[in-house]
């Protein structure tokens, strides 16, 4: 029994390594020579601490010492910093440690923009088995919140979607900020509305300290664990007919309370430089962060060049990513949502009837508007909702399978 439970995940977990995997030294983006860059500084801070870094661009303005030389950028980025340092090391103990070429000359040596095509492959390894990993943990929590076949058909949906498989790909952050995001949401899902056990909050809580680490695009999860626990109190209240509510407003609260202080923990426990200056760091994020958002993009969007390409950027990158069964789903979870309102011609009882699906239509919507307000637009800051999408995706494609059926029998 254990191992057919498992054998799924397993599967999904080869096929989405073996579509990220093949390949990985055959080209370069232009920002991966900044992240080797800064990974190599990264593990130079936390392995030889007497060693000077040198100041950086969108980050530290001076040079230092130790852990402090892990804020390289006011991302921060760290997740990513972490995966390419394991990335380096690898490469090291592959072809130069049996040369006798110590670690602190191989980092020094490094030309880094002008990548060695032999480094590009172990660099990137962790991040596409991070990729592969996500798609796998992806499944086993839609399929505790959700029928199976919706779960596995949403997976497939992420696990062979070109978009999401290139950036899983690459020595970036965006990919690692949406796999932590949408973990953190599903499993806080499941402890509020479903009624998991008690370590779910917790890993909730590790998984949305680990966006936090990765990119700006985050700072939306902790604004939305507070969406969460007032719908979850809404929820539970008519759900209950119960009078009893302050209670529950202050379960959620402490609970939440908790979640931002864990995910808080995270952050530090996993940054060496809030070890040592978190005035510093804070000040560099807020800074850089503040910087980049005012930046913007010139877009060529809707017949005109502009830095502003307004709130339908988001929606229409994604219907342009989109493959044809999720824009076939769509259609079908919007038919099979208006079928259900014509049925039983009452909206409240069918959101009230729904309420995992209602928070996660929440988490789309109002990431739309969050990553809408900056001037810096690009359809990637936007991936922490495509997964959530598939879902909704998955449903409609098995409405609309189920109506097939049907007119059949």
């Amino acid at each position: 029994m254990l191992m057919k439970k498992w054998i799924i995940p397993l599967a999904i977990f080869l096929l989405a390594l073996a579509v990220r995997v093949p390949g990985l030294g055959g080209f370069v983006t232009f920002d991966e020579s900044r992240w080797l860059n800064r990974s190599r500084w990264f593990v130079t801070g936390l392995l030889f601490p007497s060693q000077e870094c040198p100041p950086v661009v969108w980050g530290r303005q001076f040079a230092t010492t130790g852990p402090a030389c892990t804020l390289q950028i006011g991302y921060p980025g760290v997740t990513t910093m972490w995966a390419g340092s394991l990335g380096l090391l690898t490469h090291y103990w592959q072809t130069s440690s049996a040369t006798g070429q110590d670690l602190w000359t191989f980092l020094q040596s490094l030309p880094i923009y002008k990548l060695d095509p032999a480094m590009i492959p172990p660099v990137r390894l962790p991040l596409a088995v991070a990729g592969a990993l996500f798609v796998s943990c992806f499944y086993l929590l839609l399929q505790r919140l959700f029928d199976w076949r919706i779960a596995l058909v949403a997976t497939l949906l992420v696990a062979l979607h070109p978009f999401h498989i290139a950036l899983s790909r690459l020595l970036h952050h965006d990919a690692l900020t949406a796999t932590f995001m949408t973990l953190s949401l599903l499993a806080l899902v499941g402890y509020w509305l479903h009624g998991w056990r008690g370590y779910w909050l917790p890993l909730s809580a590790v998984l949305g300290g680990l966006a936090l680490l990765s990119k700006q695009t985050s700072w939306f999860l902790p604004l939305f664990v507070a969406v969460m626990a007032v719908s979850t109190w809404t929820y539970r209240r008519n759900a209950q007919q119960s009078r009893r509510t302050g209670s529950l407003a202050a379960k959620l609260a402490a609970e939440g309370t908790l979640w931002a202080l864990l995910a808080a923990l995270t952050f530090v426990a996993l940054f060496p430089a809030m070890w040592v200056n978190p005035i510093q760091v804070a000040e560099v994020i807020f800074n850089a962060s503040t910087g980049l958002a005012e930046e913007g993009h010139t877009h060529y969007f809707l017949g005109e060049v502009t830095k502003d390409p307004g709130p339908f950027f988001y929606p229409i990158g994604w219907l342009l990513r989109a493959t044809p069964p999720e824009v076939l789903g769509l259609v079908g979870i919007t038919l099979a949502a208006g079928w259900q309102v014509m049925r039983q011609r009452s909206v409240k009882k069918q959101l009230l009837a729904q309420p995992v699906a209602v928070v996660l239509v929440l988490f789309v919507v109002l990431l739309w508007v969050f990553v809408s307000i900056s001037n810096k637009k690009l359809v990637r800051y936007y991936l922490p909702a495509f997964p959530i999408i598939d879902v909704f995706a998955a449903a409609g494609l098995l409405w609309l399978l189920d109506r097939l059926f049907a007119l059949f029998q």
